[in-house]
């Protein structure tokens, strides 16, 4: 892989709970690509209810110190202290990348996945090869790989855009 995205998500039953399984957490530690933690807008009710943005990169720190992470991408609008976390970026040896990433008119919490993938798409620092436009819309971003399989290898049938139900790729030649 050339980048690992962890979150955004649920903090510690999704994101955190992804790197209990030795299998993913082992594969994030000893890969090469880019590892980007995008961070959640705002804290989740229930489960991080306080924190701050560079909380949430004190816990990853905290509960998985050898997990390395290269970028942290954060919608500035929703960074009430840049310095405290670019401080905390800094100490998990990571770059911190502000780009605008939320979703107005979804409501308060909600990133944009056409903003996300214009950050993967334009920004260096947390750039995923091949963001396919034509194929994302509002609701799904389509990169440059489906399943492990680059998207050039899948037949382009793989979605029924009459009901918007996503069907089991094809694989050209399988």
């Amino acid at each position: 892989a050339e980048a690992i995205v962890m979150g955004p998500g649920s903090w510690y039953t999704s994101v955190l709970a992804g790197l209990l399984i030795p299998g993913i957490h082992d594969a994030v530690v000893a890969s090469s690509a880019t590892r980007i933690l995008v961070l959640n807008l705002v804290a989740q009710p229930g489960e991080t209810s306080g924190f701050s943005p560079q909380g949430h990169l004190h816990v990853l720190s905290q509960a998985f110190p050898e997990v390395p992470v290269d970028v942290v991408l954060a919608d500035p609008s929703h960074v009430p202290d840049e310095l405290a976390l670019r401080a905390a970026c800094d100490e998990l040896g990571a770059e911190l990348v502000l780009r605008p990433v939320s979703d107005a008119r979804a409501g308060e919490g909600h990133h944009d996945p056409l903003l996300l993938g214009r950050a993967f798409a334009e920004d260096r620092s947390v750039w995923i090869p091949g963001v396919h436009w034509s194929h994302t819309t509002a609701r799904v971003l389509t990169l440059d790989r489906v399943g492990g399989i680059k998207s050039q290898h899948v037949l382009p049938d793989r979605v029924d855009h009459r009901s918007h139900r996503h069907r089991r790729p094809r694989v050209a030649g399988i």
